[in-house]
């Protein structure tokens, strides 16, 4: 891949990434207007519809803490893949064999309890389920120190 190709790859991602930010952000502007609703109205409950998914948006993962890091480890590791496969193609590879290894390793064994991702869109759960794939020798880690114990 050539770097124009590679350049304007990137470009339509992150065009694509903004378009979705600003439509789920203003997507209540778009709904349809109870009878008899001013425009003022709209905008009143379009900000508390806002609001109110901000909060929400920021105890994703049980608090505040636990979800800053969730999103600060995936962030990290994620460009750090992408970086060893844009540098080092096979070290990448195996990055990405060990997460999607971790992936299997976490659903099959249940590491995240159904109610946890109870409530969560189905990117926020595969979000979650990346962050514990990280981690995944830890888990079996402690699996096997409970059965010897």
């Amino acid at each position: 891949m050539d770097k124009e190709t590679l350049e304007t790859v990137i470009l339509f991602v992150i065009c694509g990434i903004a378009a979705a930010v600003l439509m789920r952000k203003f997507w209540p502007l778009f709904l349809p207007r109870e009878l008899g609703e001013t425009t003022k109205e709209v905008l009143i409950r379009t900000v508390e519809t806002i609001d109110q998914e901000r909060l929400n948006r920021r105890v994703l993962f049980g608090s505040a803490k636990k979800t800053i890091t969730v999103h600060l480890v995936n962030f990290v590791l994620l460009v750090s893949m992408c970086h060893l496969l844009r540098v080092f193609t096979g070290a990448g590879y195996i990055a990405f064999a060990y997460l999607l290894f971790g992936l299997t390793i976490t659903k099959t064994r249940r590491v995240i309890r159904p109610e946890k991702l109870a409530g969560l869109r189905w990117d926020d759960q595969l979000w979650l389920r990346i962050f514990h794939a990280w981690f995944w020798p830890l888990y079996i880690w402690a699996w096997s120190e409970r059965k010897t114990a």
